[in-house]
């Protein structure tokens, strides 16, 4: 029988490299892997075979030490102790903080620049029903890139009621809860998805009112 692509010495073939002990770098826990090399007992005496494994071509050579390995119709099972070498510690990059900066300056009383009054009725069963306003506060430049239609309701006033704001707004057909998903998502941030499909109604109709379209077609989704 003729051997399969065998290992002959002396013929200078260059194989990827195989390390032998420790290489440099972190290693993990020993992991044991049981290899069987199958088909073994065709082979003659002094026959070789080459068999893949682990990403690399070994030669396989019977011999009468061998031979005695052999299990299962010439099966030779080989017990193999692994470490992988875990690459360094990887250097930490930190990534651009803008969106978490936002998200801190969402409905912040102290650097807001508009302050909004939401609520104060709702409807009922065969009127509207008057109820408490709840204040939010905002920047005008951030609703100006994500809710160009409410900006619009908020541009600064020269006869301005509250000095520290350019100007308070009331917005009395929408629900407080509703308004602060849309605010908070004007800043970036992202609303539950059971609270987006539990109020998908309300909050679409919402986006639609302030020129939310993101926001619109996420909850229409």
């Amino acid at each position: 029988m003729q051997a399969q692509d065998i290992f002959q010495p002396g013929v200078g073939a260059r194989r990827e490299p195989v390390q032998v002990g420790a290489p440099p770098g972190r290693l993990s826990s020993w992991v044991v892997m049981p290899v069987h090399f199958n088909s073994l007992k065709v082979l003659g005496m002094g026959e070789a075979v080459r068999v893949s494994c682990f990403g690399h071509q070994w030669d396989v050579v019977m011999n009468p030490v061998l031979m005695n390995y052999l299990v299962n119709v010439g099966t030779l099972t080989v017990e193999v102790h692994m470490r992988i070498n875990k690459p360094g510690p990887v250097q930490f990059v930190p990534g651009n903080p803008i969106l978490d900066n936002l998200l801190d300056d969402f409905n912040n009383k102290e650097t807001a620049t508009i302050k909004l009054e939401v609520g104060g009725s709702r409807e009922g069963s065969t009127k509207r029903i008057k109820t408490m306003t709840t204040s939010f506060y905002a920047h005008h430049y951030i609703l100006r890139l994500s809710a160009p239609v409410l900006a619009d309701m908020c541009k600064p006033r020269d006869d301005r009621t509250h000095s520290k704001y350019s100007s308070c707004v009331p917005i009395t057909d929408v629900q407080p809860e509703i308004f602060k998903h849309l605010l908070y998502y004007c800043y970036g941030g992202k609303i539950d998805e059971e609270d987006l499909r539990k109020n998908a109604k309300y909050i679409i109709e919402a986006a639609d009112c302030f020129g939310v379209v993101n926001l619109k077609l996420e909850a229409e989704a």
